[in-house]
């Protein structure tokens, strides 16, 4: 007459849970991994300042991060560390790769061409009123882009 009751739930009863492919497939998932690795590497190779500031980064932090973590559960990794390491490792090479695209849109875009038409008459501001011109200018594009032209 009574209800018959099972036996506790054993965790390793249940089954793992099926792992997903990550979206977009493992091939791209693969080569985004293999990029990151190529980068980080040059990255390295170039200079090892990425090394060194992670280093610095670990003596220095690591400590702040033990005594005062973000939440409580915490440990010694925080969440995305890694990131954080790739992206230091990766400056050097990613300096070059922003200076040459920078100079690239610098001579298609031909936005030094003006700066050259005005020289002349830049040149004919006396020196000593240089540095107001200069100011005022520079408020009027900044007014002239943040509420004139929204």
């Amino acid at each position: 007459m009574g209800v018959e009751t099972s036996s506790p739930l054993n965790f390793d009863d249940v089954p793992a849970a099926p792992t997903l492919p990550p979206v977009g497939g493992w091939k791209k998932a693969i080569f985004l991994r293999l990029l990151a690795t190529i980068i980080i590497g040059s990255g390295v190779f170039i200079s090892l300042e990425g090394v060194t500031i992670v280093i610095f980064l670990f003596i220095v932090v690591v400590p702040f991060e033990r005594l005062f973590p973000r939440q409580k559960h915490q440990g010694f990794k925080r969440p995305h560390l890694d990131l954080d390491i790739g992206y230091a490792m990766a400056a050097p090479f990613l300096n070059i790769i922003a200076l040459a695209v920078g100079i690239f849109v610098g001579i298609v875009s031909l936005a030094w061409i003006p700066g050259l038409l005005i020289a002349p008459y830049v040149a004919m501001i006396p020196s000593q009123y240089k540095l107001i011109v200069g100011i005022l200018l520079f408020d009027m594009t900044d007014l002239l882009g943040s509420q004139i032209l929204p």
